[in-house]
């Protein structure tokens, strides 16, 4: 036979389970303010990687040679965007190329800024590097060395490169469609694409479609134009850009005024 349960004990099981949902309720109704976006603070001087320019096949460029692109970004992770991006050649002492550029990066946190970057000849790796807007004084920024030691992520990387043509406001342009896979071994299931059309007509070549290089890439045929970039889109796990090239020439001059130190600046 069951022993009814004392009123008392009953009332301390329901009033609780009564009353939780009741405030909550009152805390809604309360709090009906929407949580303020977490926004990363943009920090005060852009940051400089000594790898950002070693894509490029900087040892064949000329001074003068530029090139600008419109790029299209949609993320799950920040508002869509649409930027004008430029590389240009500025010149050239002995074994150091002097590159002027508007990156992806620069175009969006820093608008209406440039970078002047000392770059090695040899190895595309970037030595010194300034910021400021054109037609004023740079400042120079910290280069940041690149990462030594710690563990590699490892990725399967697949390739494919055929003959295209694409249309462009010049006219036609005999390119080179490298089509490549990504599949990063410690996100199972999970992949990102490029299509990069490489054109010969197209300054600032890239030495390699993928930034980390292209030795690991198991090629299907391999790419042959060495040629830069008339059109690109990536799709990743969050973001998707379009790359499409919107001019290029030959009359590049430096728009920031550098006053070069005797010796680089203390790291930041």
């Amino acid at each position: 036979m069951r022993r009814p349960v004392p009123l008392l004990v009953a009332l301390l099981v329901l009033i609780p389970a009564i009353a939780s949902p009741m405030a909550m309720a009152v805390f809604l109704v309360a709090t009906d303010e929407e949580p303020e976006e977490f926004a990363f603070p943009t920090p005060a001087v852009p940051s400089v990687d000594e790898g950002d320019l070693e894509a490029y096949d900087v040892a064949s460029l000329v001074p003068g040679q530029w090139v600008e692109y419109e790029i299209v970004s949609a993320s799950q992770m920040t508002d869509s965007s649409r930027v004008r991006t430029r590389l240009s050649c500025v010149g050239l002492e002995g074994d150091t190329v002097w590159i002027e550029q508007v990156d992806y990066l620069l175009a969006r946190l820093y608008p209406g800024t440039v970078l002047l970057c000392s770059v090695d000849r040899t190895s595309g790796r970037i030595l010194r590097a300034w910021w400021g807007r054109p037609g004023g004084a740079g400042v120079e920024v910290r280069v940041r060395p690149r990462p030594s030691g710690g563990p590699v992520a490892t990725t399967s990387r697949w390739g494919d490169a055929t003959p295209e043509t694409i249309l462009h406001a010049r006219g036609e342009l005999s390119c080179e469609l490298v089509r490549v896979l990504e599949r990063p071994d410690y996100l199972p299931g999970m992949s990102s694409r490029t299509m990069t059309w490489m054109c010969a007509e197209v300054p600032f070549r890239r030495r390699s479609i993928q930034g980390a290089g292209d030795g690991d890439i198991r090629w299907e045929h391999p790419r042959t134009i060495q040629g830069g970039v008339a059109r690109e889109y990536f799709s990743g796990l969050t973001v998707r850009m379009a790359t499409k090239v919107v001019a290029w020439g030959a009359d590049a001059r430096p728009t920031l005024d550098v006053k070069i130190p005797d010796r680089p600046p203390e790291p930041r």
